[in-house]
């Protein structure tokens, strides 16, 4: 694509203007022939147009338009598209971003991205592209979709839903085909499509030469979404094996669009999608109400890809954290690996485009719970509201902001807060340490009669002197009630989302069953009968969201946590002021730390680090 084929367009700020395409009529093979129009947005005189939602695709795969004369170049997929949505008999008004933006010139592709909610919510209708059927399986796919959709809307009540879930194991491999390759359709992974299909009511999924509306793909998401929450229809763990993770993350952001949605938790998910340039990890959804601060209705920050990756990332964090609604909640959103954490960005700056090794680490929930399903249920805010005065004077390069308990420098962020304890000992694997847990208390309890040798040289081996010091010292009234509550972060089930300290009986049963069931311990009060709100299934689902890539550590004081996977000997825990979460930071000079993420650590949960502890208030300067 040349940038000489563009001209200009207006600037008035009191208008938006964009390109769309006149794509010429034509038959299936002729050459595609298309000119430019300006269009006001919103103006009654102009002729109405539709939006193409596409996947670039590979950047070496390109075929070629005609335009006033000129060939240019586009990309395969957007050509198959437009030979796809190309009339006849009669031009069609389109826009396409890859044509419409001159991708050249960051000053209006800046511009054009701030209005992309906008130009698709003003298109008439917005044509998803999913690509060619070349192997014919959209129609058996879209066909099983519909079938569901259609139950769920009619809402054709139990006996057909039975039905629908007793005949799933007689679909043919054709149609499981489909469905897992709709499901792994690289549409459903890119970062922008989550506004290109939440943003316009008149949307059509085109698959080949397959349809189906965005009313019926609502339906089905609806379906499929509620019977997994509910656990519901045999349907539902056939259609899991087909990894449908960015159908429903697209679907879920889509839906949440207008409904008020923390653009904390829209960032917290957008590592699970895909995006060519890093910076859109953010600029993809500035379209959510969220990223505008009331009472002027400011976005949170402006589009300018004049600027790297890391500035805007930077400057994203420092709008986040000055944000009232948001604050230093912000800081929930930092994952590290070892490379990001060397590198020379701040440590408290995330990193939106880096992917996390495990799709199931959970999303960072601003509600009243905790961000990995803690249990507490108030603020910190425990400090006045006036700011810190810090007594060590710092050499700042650069402006600084100064709010309350907090100082923003270019490089730093010094928080008011209290340092927990030190990290004594990190594992990889927290259900192996529980569970040597739970032996040794059997052991000390006189309950070797119901324990295997084997179990014990299987679970304790060489341990049993440090399970004992665990045993022995330790906050917790009963030490392995407070490990197993924090490998499942204080939840009875991660489908109910039960707290486990309302429902203590249920919880002990299904504990202890899970326990007996791993080390093949057996003994009458270890029934493995489920009876109640929970059974030990539950128990194992939610330690292994929450403990999948994190370590369980321990404190020299005898804490547990649940910590990030980089967490280590010698970290520390700390709690700032005004936050909502726990954290570990690592010391890299005097009074200097790097923030290496958030964690759940039972017994300073509900805001004990500044009410009971009696722990002093100091200045923790992350860089």
């Amino acid at each position: 694509m040349i940038s000489s084929i563009y001209e200009a367009l207006p600037q008035d700020p009191a208008e938006q203007y964009i390109r769309t395409i006149k794509l010429y009529p034509g038959t299936r093979d002729d050459p595609l022939q298309i000119e430019f129009q300006l269009h006001q947005i919103g103006s009654k005189i102009v002729s109405p147009y539709e939006a193409i939602s596409w996947v670039w695709g590979n950047l070496l795969d390109n075929a070629t338009l005609l335009y006033n004369g000129e060939t240019i170049t586009i990309r395969q997929n957007l050509e198959d598209a437009l030979r796809v949505f190309r009339f006849a008999d009669r031009p069609r008004l389109l826009w396409a971003d890859a044509l419409c933006i001159n991708q050249k010139d960051a000053e209006e592709k800046s511009r054009q991205v701030a209005m992309m909610g906008t130009i698709y919510a003003n298109a008439s209708g917005v044509l998803i592209w999913l690509g060619n059927d070349h192997e014919k399986r959209a129609p058996i796919a879209f066909g099983e979709i519909k079938m569901l959709a259609d139950a769920y809307t009619l809402n054709a009540g139990e006996e057909e839903y039975c039905r629908w879930s007793d005949d799933v194991n007689q679909l043919d491999a054709n149609a499981w085909n489909g469905i897992r390759s709709f499901f792994q359709n690289d549409w459903f992974n890119r970062i922008w499509v989550q506004q290109e299909f939440g943003m316009n009511a008149n949307a059509t999924f085109y698959w080949g030469a397959s349809t189906i509306s965005r009313k019926t793909m609502r339906a089905f998401y609806r379906w499929f979404s509620e019977s997994i929450d509910n656990g519901n229809s045999s349907v539902v763990t056939e259609l899991k094996r087909y990894s449908p993770g960015s159908f429903l993350t697209t679907m879920r952001l889509s839906e949440t669009i207008f409904s008020g949605f923390n653009f904390l938790r829209v960032l917290a998910v957008s590592h699970r999608l895909l995006a060519t340039d890093p910076r859109d990890y953010v600029y993809g959804f500035l379209n959510y109400p969220s990223a505008r601060s009331p009472p002027h209705n400011n976005i949170l920050v402006t589009p300018d890809y004049s600027k790297t990756v890391e500035e805007v990332y930077f400057d994203v964090m420092i709008a986040l954290i000055q944000e009232p609604r948001y604050g230093l909640q912000a800081l929930a959103l930092v994952y590290h690996t070892p490379t990001t954490l060397a590198s020379e960005t701040p440590s408290w700056v995330a990193r939106w485009h880096h992917r996390t090794p495990n799709p199931e680490v959970p999303d960072v929930d601003l509600d009243e719970r905790c961000v990995i399903g803690g249990c507490w249920r108030k603020r910190w805010d425990v400090l006045p509201s006036s700011p810190i005065v810090f007594q060590r004077k710092r050499d700042i390069d650069a402006g600084k902001t100064t709010m309350a308990g907090y100082t923003i420098g270019r490089k730093f962020l010094s928080i008011g807060g209290v340092l927990v304890d030190r990290v004594e000992s990190a594992w990889e694997h927290p259900q192996s340490r529980l569970l040597a847990l739970w032996v040794a208390a059997l052991l000390k309890s006189d309950e070797l009669s119901v324990i295997p040798p084997e179990a014990i040289a299987e679970h304790l081996g060489p341990d049993l002197q440090s399970m004992t010091t665990w045993l022995e010292t330790t906050p917790y009234d009963d030490v392995v009630f407070a490990a197993a509550l924090t490998l499942c972060c204080g939840l009875l089930s991660i489908t109910t989302h039960l707290r486990a300290l309302d429902h203590l009986d249920d919880f002990e049963r299904v504990f202890n069953a899970f326990c007996a069931t791993k080390t093949n311990i057996t003994h009458p009060s270890f029934s493995t009968d489920s009876p109640g709100l929970a059974k030990p299934a539950d128990f194992q689902l939610v330690i292994n969201e929450y403990c999948s890539k994190r370590n369980f550590v321990r404190s020299e004081k005898g804490y547990f946590g649940l910590a990030p996977s980089l967490a280590m000997k010698g970290d520390l825990i700390a709690v700032f002021a005004h936050a909502a979460l726990p954290y570990i930071i690592r010391p890299v000079s005097e009074g200097d730390y790097k923030l290496i993420g958030h964690c759940y650590v039972h017994g300073i949960m509900n805001g004990e680090a500044f009410e009971t502890l009696s722990l002093p208030i100091t200045e923790i300067n992350l860089v």
